[in-house]
């Protein structure tokens, strides 16, 4: 059964996930999702190709729903 939270405890439980991240996913999540960076900007500022970000992405994003489904937030979709 999933509950429903108010906005800022959501909030709130982003931030929890996103802090139990490693510091590499959470930099490119907040490059790509937060700062909108295309995936060219974000490879020159971490060093990296922009198929080594796609794949950094996904897994920090995959991390994070298994981080925020630990808090009992559900991400559909």
């Amino acid at each position: 059964p999933s509950e429903k939270f108010s906005l800022q405890e959501t909030a709130e439980q982003l931030e929890r996930a996103l802090s139990a991240l490693p510091q590499e996913y959470r930099q490119v999540v907040q490059l790509v999702r937060v700062e909108n960076l295309p995936y060219g900007e974000v490879a020159a500022r971490m060093g990296r190709s922009e198929v080594a970000v796609r794949k950094l992405l996904s897994r920090a994003l995959a991390r994070l729903v298994e981080e925020l489904d630990r808090d009992g937030v559900r991400i559909e979709g």
